[in-house]
């Protein structure tokens, strides 16, 4: 829970939700919970839709076949296109390595006239152990708990962390840039830049 209390902190400094409710640990992990399950849904279908690509179809054409695909199967629209753009290139949701490691999905027919499928939504196969023996997956009941409680909340955390990583390597090429900009002016510096360009030296110092 350590954890999640993190994620609602980090959530309620961000100045796009100023003024709005706060959302506590439990609410981040439901909220996370809702659109995990949603993108991982439409994954699949984006993947089907995706395979059934034809010549001169541009990427809206497999978008607009992922949600009518999405429709066909869940009786109900996709509305988390926007965390769909956000985390379908992470590792987690990405449909080709999901195939790989073991998720498979059935061939999905779309009849373009009718907009009828034939589906499956993606099943699990199971994973190996580390001496390549298969191993069955546990009961329904008990998988929801493990990734809701476990695998989620792993692949989260290290999400979170390449992120981090991320902004800060971002953070240090703009303040280096933002340095050579002062160093580079003619005129004297104002006091506000001044002590501006001596934190981003003392920064970049230790």
């Amino acid at each position: 829970m350590a954890f999640w209390k993190r994620i609602a902190t980090y959530f309620g400094a961000s100045p796009q939700v100023a003024g709005l409710q706060k959302r506590d640990s439990t609410g981040c992990k439901s909220r996370w919970w809702k659109l995990n399950e949603g993108v991982c849904k439409f994954v699949g279908c984006y993947d089907a839709a995706t395979k059934q690509k034809s010549s001169g179809q541009s990427e809206d054409d497999v978008l607009k076949l992922a949600h009518q695909i999405f429709f066909n199967d869940y009786k109900s629209k996709f509305t988390l296109e926007h965390a769909w753009l956000e985390l379908r290139h992470d590792q987690k949701w990405c449909g080709d390595l999901a195939s790989k490691n073991g998720v498979t999905s059935k061939r999905r027919k779309v009849d373009n006239q009718t907009g009828q499928s034939s589906t499956s939504v993606p099943c699990s196969l199971g994973e190996e152990d580390a001496n390549g023996v298969e191993v069955r997956p546990v009961g329904v009941k008990a998988a929801k708990r493990l990734k809701a409680e476990g695998k989620v909340c792993v692949d989260l955390e290290n999400m979170w962390d390449m992120r981090q990583k991320d902004f800060a390597l971002r953070e240090k090429v703009n303040n280096q840039k933002l340095l050579q900009r002062l160093l580079g002016k003619t005129e004297p510096l104002t006091e506000p830049e001044q002590a501006l360009k001596n934190k981003l030296i003392n920064d970049l110092l230790v």
